[in-house]
């Protein structure tokens, strides 16, 4: 039922909150607790939907437009400027909003325990930064050999 795909969805670090089911059938009479702390773990899965997305960008290509913040978190584009104030406050991303072009500009992403998915691509992303280290390191070696030869 609805609390464990959401207890899932946490443990597994989905990358975006799945469609929330109709508010009726949500909340059982014994799930008065989790009734009470609604907005909250709505709050939470949208700050776990936005680290997996900003994980997931490469660190050089970090300018988001609030559109796609929008599209991933599943939240109105008018509430994605407090969500992304609110992963600052919490210290779990650092850098600025340029609320004019509505993009968020991101320096810094909290480390988090990852799963396997995020562990491989986190090898890939790793992989391909080697490449580019050795392809520059190259490209310096082949254009001054006098420096250092």
């Amino acid at each position: 039922m609805w609390p464990r795909a959401y207890a899932t969805l946490l443990r597994t670090s989905f990358p975006s909150i799945p469609p929330a089911p109709a508010p009726v059938p949500l909340f059982s009479s014994s799930c008065t607790s989790l009734q009470l702390r609604h907005n909250f773990i709505k709050e939470k899965l949208a700050l776990l939907s936005l680290m997996n997305f900003l994980f997931e960008t490469p660190s050089h290509d970090r300018n988001i437009p609030f559109a796609a913040i929008a599209d991933r978190t599943r939240l109105p584009l008018d509430q994605v400027e407090w969500l992304a104030m609110r992963a600052m406050s919490l210290e779990l991303i650092k850098g600025s909003m340029d609320e004019v072009d509505q993009i968020l500009h991101v320096d810094w992403v909290q480390p988090r325990v990852l799963d396997n998915d995020q562990m491989s691509h986190l090898a890939d992303r790793l992989g391909e930064w080697s490449e580019k280290v050795a392809t520059a390191s190259n490209f310096i070696t082949d254009q001054t050999p006098e420096l250092l030869g």
